[in-house]
């Protein structure tokens, strides 16, 4: 047994050490290695390995799948020492990550892991269709930078993460200072962060922080909705327009003699302006009255 554990651990750290090799060479390598391969008996994927023996599962598959499984379970260690958590100082007899390294570094060291892990199961060894490998990895993430006007495009942003019951998951970042939330938000929001002493920059998650954020919403979907009504009753109007100037339009091209369509024309506009001049008279706008008739008809009247 102890031979078996020792010779699993050896090859699950060598598949590990290759893969680390094969990633570009960046700050977070060296204390990724430092909290996954040194130390510990692998017991986990030696475990997993048994298990697949009584299947008869390929070996080599089963060491990928078990350096998964302990990739996973360095991140968890990683992140349990940080001082936010545990503020552990050694494990398996040496500094955490976090003091051989900083915190920082152990933070998205240990995430990183669990990437790797996702990476590896989702390797051409397994066959995995691209369905199953974005399933493996948990789906697709959606990060939102900021909310919508409208509920309905956050919704559809939301539903391309998880569709028809697949793995996924969506969150949005917001900040009081949006359009969003500076034009169409509470003020008391101001007033409530000064109430419990939040600074600027301060990281807020809160249930009054998402109603305000849909009370917000709601007025501009109120607003949006009220500007296409008026702009509904607009066109209805020069809708209304438009059928009767087509409609004289066809008088005119199918009657023989225009003369009582021009008179009709001529008549109507004469009582125009005879209206117009008895209300610039009755208010000693005489002048402004001549002036208007000139840029029409580029004459003056004289009376």
């Amino acid at each position: 047994m102890i031979r078996d554990l020792s010779y699993n651990a050896k090859d699950t750290n060598k598949f590990l050490k290759s893969y680390i090799k094969k990633q570009s060479k960046t700050e977070l390598i060296r204390p990724m290695k430092y909290g996954l391969l040194p130390g510990g008996k692998k017991i986990r994927s030696k475990i997993l390995i048994d298990v697949g023996k009584i299947f008869n599962l390929n070996y080599k598959n089963l060491i990928q799948v078990g350096a998964a499984v302990e990739c996973i379970h360095a991140y968890s260690l990683i992140h349990d020492d940080l001082p936010c958590m545990d503020n552990d100082s050694l494990r398996r007899g040496k500094p955490t990550v976090h003091l051989a390294f900083s915190e920082a570094n152990a933070l998205l060291g240990g995430s990183s892991l669990l990437v790797f892990a996702f990476q590896i199961l989702s390797m051409k060894a397994f066959k995995l269709e691209e369905k199953s490998k974005i399933k493996n990895i948990g789906g697709l993430f959606v990060i939102g930078t900021e909310r919508h006007e409208s509920r309905r495009i956050d919704n559809q942003l939301r539903g391309r993460s998880g569709r028809q019951g697949d793995e996924g998951n969506s969150i949005f970042y917001i900040s009081l200072e949006d359009d969003l939330m500076r034009i169409f938000g509470s003020e008391s929001i101001d007033s409530i962060m000064k109430k419990f002493g939040l600074k600027e920059g301060e990281s807020i998650d809160h249930p009054w922080i998402n109603k305000a954020l849909e009370r917000a919403q709601q007025r501009v979907e109120a607003r949006n909705f009220d500007i296409r009504k008026t702009l509904l009753k607009f066109d209805d109007v020069m809708n209304d327009q438009r059928k009767v100037v087509f409609e004289q339009r066809k008088e005119i091209l199918k009657s023989q003699n225009i003369d009582r369509v021009i008179v009709s024309f001529q008549e109507d506009l004469v009582k125009n302006f005879l209206n117009e001049k008895a209300i610039y008279e009755r208010e000693n706008q005489v002048d402004a009255f001549k002036i208007k008739i000139k840029s029409i008809f580029g004459f003056s009247l004289s009376y």
